[in-house]
């Protein structure tokens, strides 16, 4: 896998009677985690996530699977692999700062 973000090429095509998307090879040879079925949401206007799903590991019912979540996740966990320094313990000052910024914030 790897570990730092990369950019592929793209086009849209006629699969059939409907249309897909042609990408480079170089992204499956790099990323051969999507050479099964996948998932696209539309996080913003012009924006799409395509998920792997995961072969042979099944979520619960009840775990919410948020795939904007996991990509974050999946960001930080590549981050904190690369740039292990930039890692910092969570002091009470710091907490006191973010209780601070969302005091009087509402919980929904």
């Amino acid at each position: 896998m790897s570990t730092s973000s990369s950019r592929y090429s793209a086009k849209i095509v006629k699969v059939g009677n409907s249309r897909g998307f042609r990408v480079e090879s170089a992204f499956f040879r790099s990323h051969p985690e999507f050479s099964n079925d996948v998932t696209a949401t539309v996080v913003g206007p012009g924006a799409v996530l395509i998920s792997a799903k995961p072969v042979g590991r099944r979520s619960k019912k009840d775990e919410p699977n948020d795939p904007v979540v996991g990509a974050f996740l999946s960001f930080l966990e590549r981050e904190m692999a690369v740039r292990p320094e930039l890692i910092a313990p969570l002091d009470k000052k710091l907490i006191d700062e973010i209780g601070n910024l969302v005091k009087g914030v509402e919980r929904p």
